[in-house]
């Protein structure tokens, strides 16, 4: 599996779009900036075809310290959820 930095993301969509770089990084920014902000307000976002953002409380639980192996209890948290949707589902396995 190949690691793509943001970065590196940014420059494929600038390439790909033809728009430059400044103008894809601003779009980057703001896409992810409104996905976080939306579904920390408690908003599912869906794009047919590729997926779905939702928030998920992880509930608290018992786990073990690897390192001493105390048993610890962990705090309950949000957690971001997201469902690939058909289209990217086909995409992943061609």
């Amino acid at each position: 599996m190949k690691n793509i930095t943001k970065k590196a993301f940014i420059d494929t969509v600038a390439q790909r779009s033809g728009k430059t770089k400044g103008t894809c990084a601003r779009i980057v920014d703001e896409m992810l900036g409104t996905i976080a902000d939306l579904v920390a307000q408690d908003c599912k976002i869906t794009f047919v075809g590729f997926g779905s953002f939702e928030k998920k409380y992880v509930a608290p639980r018992t786990t073990r310290n690897p390192q001493t192996g105390e048993m610890m209890e962990t705090t309950g948290h949000n957690s971001m959820k997201f469902k690939a949707g058909s289209i990217l589902k086909e995409r992943l396995n061609q």
